[in-house]
């Protein structure tokens, strides 16, 4: 592989920092083989916004972070795991704004590839009803893919999302318990089906998100079948090739118009970073949560074709 030792790291960083409607693909090639130099100076980006989210939303046309949090995860930098969360359990409204679909789409295997063994934080960030319901999501699926990278243990992940659901009558947002009771389905109900059928008649799990044929399907295909359909999405999400991660994003297609001269924002806020994703709605806004329901089932089908 080509090596960049010409290419300083505040090179790298400055063409990460702006978006130009391009992939910097020798760029992220030049940070690949310079690992152990550039992970402080990516966690820095991520520390820069903890210290002010606000300050760090009005330089519109920041990109930085986003490359941050996508090579943070394909170095599976443990160091920076406890500053991921930190920063996607910041105000509900600033996450949405800084990551926007982002959020449903990279997170989860950011998460996985950087917490090791060890899901403290996953497990503190799925319980934390202030953070945004879909990084609590994103924790939790996180758990899940885990299982199948085989970081986790089954029956303890699966013990940990069914508890989520004896503080039903504390959920703000229903959606968190639906994309839950996913996970279980991802990771085979088997053992834990009377939780979700009684999570159905109390109407706690939403149909619409997922319905409980599927759970029956699960069932009678059997655990393997269940698990090799998670690996599977996992292997789809996967970040060991980050330039087939990344590269492919319609915001870095030069040949769509609208993408090359959209802002970041416009590229956050329209979820084109790759595959689609339930989209992310802010609290009392019952008309994009209707939107997000419709595509939530329409996404959650497709993944399990």
């Amino acid at each position: 592989m080509e090596s960049h030792p010409a290419i300083a790291i505040d090179d790298i960083l400055t063409a990460f920092r702006v978006f130009d409607g391009t992939y910097q693909r020798e760029m992220v090639e030049a940070a690949l083989q310079r690992r152990e130099e550039i992970v402080p100076r990516l966690i820095a980006i991520l520390e820069e916004i903890i210290a002010d989210p606000e300050g760090f939303l009005e330089q519109e046309d920041r990109f930085d972070h986003i490359y941050a949090l996508m090579l943070l995860g394909h170095f599976k930098a443990a160091s920076a795991h406890a500053a991921i969360v930190q920063v996607f359990s910041l105000k509900p409204e600033l996450v949405d704004d800084l990551y926007g679909d982002h959020i449903n789409e990279g997170l989860p295997v950011v998460l996985m590839r950087t917490c090791g063994d060890d899901h403290r934080h996953l497990r503190l960030m799925a319980l934390d009803r202030s953070v945004n319901t879909y990084c609590r999501i994103a924790a939790v699926r996180a758990m899940a893919y885990a299982v199948v990278a085989g970081i986790a243990d089954r029956q303890e992940v699966l013990t940990f999302i069914s508890s989520l659901f004896n503080g039903a009558a504390e959920e703000e947002d229903p959606d968190f318990l639906s994309f839950a009771a996913i996970s279980i389905l991802d990771l085979y109900p088997g053992e834990h089906m009377a939780l979700i059928e009684k999570a159905y008649e109390d109407e706690v799990i939403f149909s619409g998100i997922v319905d409980l044929g599927s759970f029956q399907r699960a069932l009678a295909e059997g655990k393997e079948q269940a698990l090799a359909r998670h690996r599977k999405e996992l292997e789809r999400y996967d970040l060991e090739d980050i330039h087939a991660a990344m590269s492919g994003w319609a915001c870095f297609d030069e040949s769509d118009d609208w993408a090359a001269a959209a802002g970041p924002q416009d590229l956050i806020d329209s979820g084109l970073y790759g595959r689609p994703q339930p989209k992310v709605a802010k609290k009392n806004d019952q008309a994009r949560k209707k939107s997000r329901r419709k595509q939530a089932k329409a996404s959650k089908r497709k993944n399990r074709k």
